[in-house]
């Protein structure tokens, strides 16, 4: 899931921890969300701020 996650970041260009809650908490509560309301919003948070701020591959 958090590759998927990461994958849907990657391709939204999503810059804000925001605008991935709100797309979980619309489209992907049943798996998305309960991931991102534990241990798993850490890893995915610092990879939205790497992305935000430019850090490339």
């Amino acid at each position: 899931m958090i590759k998927e996650m990461i994958i849907f970041i990657r391709e939204n260009d999503i810059k804000e921890m925001k605008q991935l809650l709100d797309y979980a908490i619309e489209e992907r509560f049943d798996d998305w969300f309960p991931l991102l309301s534990d241990n798993s919003a850490y890893i995915v948070g610092q990879y939205i701020k790497s992305n935000r701020h430019g850090c490339s591959k």
